[in-house]
């Protein structure tokens, strides 16, 4: 009888165990889930705000000058690039006005161990904003030693064509001067420094500022015209030196509006061509030096930054004319909403 009952009592232990092991392989499974399935959605989610980090990074510049449908594009591309296909997206919306862009996308996550209790599929969001203002701080490549007097930027109206360098400058606004800008340039070549002020101002050109132009900055001007480097600078010397333009030296002198210049850097298989855009300080006079004859520009403070597309940039003689197309436009650097708006932008990830 002993026996029998010892046997009875292991059967039924048997039995205990083996809901213990069942019960601890439910709880293994669900531990498994959240270790590997989490694992899983952290990455995921990770790979999918990287992306849409780059796309409205990628997308802010186009919120200024083009509609909603092409953001739209360049944001999906720059998703799609890092890692997103359009086929992983279950979810995918824009909006944007003028001073600010907003991503959000979403991707579902197929689970393992998740399964087992109940949970097959998971969605991961992503969302992220950039904010324009005001540019208020650049160096670099593309900013150019020529400048907009803030009364002729009041006079014309956006878009139109305006001249930025020709050889009657206007002297009723700038007395004495004709346009060119002195700072220090990127880079800088030994023939370009024994030629002064005309090599100085060509290598900015060439090459942008080396060192960042501030709001408030008090810039020296350059004495005479300046024609010969103005032409090298934008479209180089020969075979002897590039100019910004590098290959793209054929003028664009029939676009005439914002449309035109986003059909013509569309169109274009040129890439040195989108060199024609550039930033240009906004200013107004800051010292005069009285003359026999009248007064004259010494320096300017610069008030701000517009963006410019070069249309054309011709060699009459020995004058040089360079027109442009106003636009808005957004490039690095720093910027402020305190200080007035003159087309030239930057942006920053605020979510």
């Amino acid at each position: 009888m002993k026996k029998l009952s010892f046997f009875k009592n292991l059967k039924e232990e048997t039995g205990s165990v083996l809901v213990l092991v069942a019960a601890a392989m439910v709880a293994l499974l669900g531990l498994s889930a959240i270790v590997i399935d989490g694992g899983r959605l952290y990455y995921e989610k990770s790979k999918l705000q990287k992306a849409v980090d780059a796309a409205v990074l990628a997308g802010a510049p186009h919120v200024l000058n083009q509609s909603t449908d092409v953001v739209k594009e360049v944001v999906k591309k720059y998703i799609k690039n890092n890692g997103m296909s359009d086929f992983s997206l279950t979810d995918f919306q824009i909006t944007h006005d003028k001073n600010r862009l907003h991503v959000e996308a979403q991707t579902g996550v197929a689970l393992t161990f998740a399964r087992v209790i109940g949970f097959s599929n998971q969605d991961v969001r992503a969302a992220a904003t950039v904010e324009l203002s005001a540019l208020v701080s650049h160096k670099g490549k593309g900013l150019i030693p020529l400048g907009i007097n803030v009364t002729k930027f009041e006079d014309f109206e956006k878009e139109e064509e305006l001249t930025l360098k020709f050889e009657d400058f206007d002297s009723s606004k700038d007395p004495g001067w004709f346009g060119p800008l002195l700072f220090e340039p990127v880079e800088y070549l030994e023939e370009e420094k024994e030629e002064g002020e005309a090599g100085q101002f060509r290598a900015a050109i060439r090459t942008g500022s080396k060192y960042p132009i501030k709001v408030g900055d008090i810039l020296e001007v350059a004495d005479g015209v300046k024609h010969g480097p103005t032409i090298q600078g934008f479209k180089g010397k020969g075979n002897e030196l590039n100019g910004l333009f590098g290959t793209c030296t054929d003028d664009p002198d029939w676009i005439e509006d914002v449309e035109d210049v986003n059909q013509y850097l569309e169109d274009t298989e040129n890439t040195d061509c989108h060199n024609r855009l550039v930033i240009v300080p906004v200013y107004e006079p800051h010292t005069y030096e009285n003359t026999e004859k009248d007064k004259k520009v010494i320096d300017v403070e610069v008030l701000g930054f517009a963006t410019i597309f070069i249309t054309e940039v011709q060699e009459k003689g020995e004058k040089a004319t360079v027109r442009g197309v106003f636009m808005d436009y957004a490039v690095s650097g720093e910027g402020s909403k305190n200080v007035p708006e003159y087309g030239a932008y930057t942006f920053r990830l605020i979510e």
